[in-house]
């Protein structure tokens, strides 16, 4: 089933200001990956974009800030929209939780770990438009344990300053155990939480092949369709948020080392060896 959707061009005067500055009142975007946090970015502004291209309104000022708008984004100066999107990168499929994120015991651990390779994106449309996407960057045990530490920091100042959040999880085993740590952390929230399992592609993607596990296929191969999905606000109950947080607890009693997800077509299950 392809799910249509009604976009609205409409802005009701809105002043271009306070569409093009980052609001504490806008919605936080979640993600558990660097690659897809600069493609949702990315996608962002192309959603400012395109409502802008399609803009129909006869009202002459609303006009002249479409175009303005417009031209802004072609020069690639929408890099504020980077502060409305975070990226909650994690280890949590391996090493003792009950520490907590950069307890001694799980630093420990992860100091241990062999280097990973990790794409470092740009936070810039300009930088993107010189082909400058980022860097490849080879982390230590002691960097992934350092890396995951500033990740929880900067999400947990994200989430406490705005009043809605969009978490984005997909079949990675990172982020969909990051997922359930976000909802114990989010116990006491009281703000609105809207999930985006990837699940969901196949109500919205026109593909004979839905089955992707991972959000940054999804944004890379179906970049204008990808912009359906940003109108998609499927909001995360309060039963859910208390399942998953209890399965983030489990998580933590049992405390192993290594943590293996399995998926289904609805839902999940973590198996702790």
């Amino acid at each position: 089933m392809v799910v249509k959707h009604h976009i609205s061009h409409d802005f009701g005067g809105i002043p271009l200001e306070e569409l093009m500055t980052n609001d504490k009142g806008s919605i936080i975007e979640i993600v558990f990956d660097n690659d897809f946090y600069f493609d949702l970015t990315l996608e962002l502004a192309h959603k400012i974009h395109y409502d802008y291209v399609n803009f129909t309104n006869d009202n002459q000022q609303e006009f002249v800030r479409a175009i303005e708008a417009i031209e802004k984004y072609e020069n690639g100066e929408y890099d504020y929209l980077f502060n409305n999107v975070g990226e909650f990168i994690n280890f949590l499929s391996k090493g003792p939780v009950a520490c907590g994120i950069g307890g001694e015991e799980r630093v420990a651990f992860l100091k241990q770990q062999p280097v990973i390779e990790y794409f470092e994106s740009s936070q810039s449309f300009k930088a993107y438009r010189q082909h400058e996407i980022g860097k490849l960057l080879q982390l230590s045990g002691e960097e992934q344990a350092e890396l995951e530490y500033s990740s929880l920091k900067k999400i947990q100042s994200l989430i406490f300053n705005h009043k809605e959040i969009r978490i984005w999880y997909d079949k990675n085993p990172n982020s969909i155990i990051g997922f359930c740590y976000l909802c114990k952390l989010l116990e006491t929230y009281t703000g609105k939480i809207y999930v985006m399992d990837i699940s969901i592609v196949k109500d919205f993607i026109s593909s004979e092949d839905c089955e992707y596990d991972s959000w940054e296929e999804v944004a890379n191969f179906y970049d204008d369709e990808f912009i359906k999905l940003l109108e998609v606000k499927n909001e995360l109950s309060d039963s859910d948020k208390c399942k998953y947080a209890e399965i983030w607890k489990k998580i933590e009693k049992e405390n192993s080392n290594e943590r293996i997800v399995i998926c289904n077509d609805t839902d999940f299950s973590i198996v702790s060896k």
